[in-house]
């Protein structure tokens, strides 16, 4: 066979025509892309979902507290100083503490007493821990806080749950050293209370 170029030129074309490969159908490119997007979507969707639920994302945004006032209910007052805010019913009495003394107030009415408080930032630097115990004080197990200092010191909460027969009380101490502490918790130790709560009937 003779090679003229005519018959180059049809093979070449012809070597062409067969290397191509047939089209493919655009309509399943499309549902396939369309079906990954669904599906990207929905896993990104339960992604978020459990984040939300489970308080993680807030966490990862929040970057610095942000300082916010106390609700107010219809009939209460706020107090709102510098550090803090704290809502209280119109017929409580409520004073902030004065200058010099540990931030916090006194909220208080015939029936009961909120007194917050805050630890300075000088306070708070020479806590060297903060303990929690049971303690067994007028028959009764209540729970201990204990915040130590650098120095020695101690600062007491102790709390003792209501019962039946008897109201819940709760201790605040302070004591310069452990012969202190041990007289303190002695003393609360030794409480006994005289008023009966109203017995359950």
């Amino acid at each position: 066979m003779k090679l003229t170029a005519d018959t180059v030129i049809l093979n070449i074309v012809q070597e062409i025509s067969l290397s191509i490969k047939p089209k493919e159908d655009k309509l399943k490119t499309i549902v396939v892309s369309l079906i990954f997007v669904i599906i990207f979507a929905l896993v990104a969707f339960t992604a978020g979902l459990q984040l939300g639920k489970t308080g993680q994302f807030a966490t990862i945004l929040k970057t610095e507290p942000v300082a916010t006032k106390s609700a107010a209910p219809t009939g209460w007052q706020l107090l709102d100083e510098a550090g803090f805010s704290i809502a209280y019913p119109k017929d409580w009495e409520a004073k902030a503490n004065p200058a010099g003394e540990p931030e916090g107030a006194k909220i208080k009415s015939i029936g009961g007493k909120v007194e917050p408080y805050t630890f300075s930032e000088e306070q708070a630097g020479k806590q060297t821990g903060k303990n929690e115990g049971k303690m067994k004080v007028d028959g009764r197990e209540g729970t201990l806080a204990e915040f130590t200092y650098d120095t020695g010191g101690y600062y007491l909460v102790v709390e003792v749950p209501a019962t039946l027969t008897a109201p819940m009380v709760t201790f605040w101490a302070t004591a310069g050293n452990d012969d202190y502490k041990k007289v303190v918790l002695d003393i609360i130790n030794s409480f006994q209370s005289k008023v009966e709560t109203q017995k359950a009937k």
